[in-house]
């Protein structure tokens, strides 16, 4: 015979691992084509996988051959002018070029 108290241990841990279940688990809908959703099921039978199991494979797959971007090959191109200096501004002290940039604005 089980103890009241085996029981009530028992209860407790099944209700902790239930609510760690709940908080670690993330559900999703996903809205997909006839066309596809038939497909991964044939997949999902054939592989004597469930339909979840197919798709999380799936999209992992595909994540995983999706091509690297190679950052090295960007370049940014701005346009850039010939400009002038004004006489009377130095442009290393940026608090004259605020307080002329405010005297411009109104």
């Amino acid at each position: 015979m089980v103890s009241i108290s085996r029981i009530s241990i028992l209860i407790n841990w099944t209700y902790i691992c239930f609510i760690n279940m709940l908080i670690h688990m993330k559900r999703t809908s996903l809205m997909l084509d006839e066309n596809l959703l038939e497909e991964l099921r044939t997949l999902a039978q054939q592989a004597q996988r469930t339909l979840k199991d197919q798709i999380q494979l799936t999209l992992r797959e595909g994540l995983r051959n999706m091509p690297k971007e190679n950052k090295k090959n960007f370049e940014l191109k701005l346009p850039t002018t010939k400009g002038n200096l004004i006489p009377g501004i130095d442009i290393s002290n940026r608090d004259q070029l605020f307080s002329i940039f405010d005297e411009k604005l109104k």
